[in-house]
């Protein structure tokens, strides 16, 4: 991604932006192709993480079915 763009509007919405110009297929494909080694890799990430563990509940409890909750960096 162009450091300047990174610069000028912050890391979100670079990737917002870089997102939208890529075809949701493509994305899908790249998502799908590193899936499983993700999930081998963190599956037992919070196991050793009781605090981590407690504040996703309480997250998750004041969630409500509406919008999407996605991870991702400020």
């Amino acid at each position: 991604m162009c450091p300047v763009l990174v610069h000028r509007t912050g890391r979100r919405q670079a990737l917002r932006l870089y997102l939208l110009s890529q075809s949701l297929d493509q994305v899908r494909v790249a998502y799908d192709e590193v899936a499983s080694e993700y999930a081998t890799r963190i599956s037992d990430e919070l196991a050793g993480k009781p605090l981590d563990r407690a504040l996703l509940d309480v997250f998750a409890q004041h969630v409500d079915a509406g919008p999407r909750v996605c991870d991702g960096e400020t």
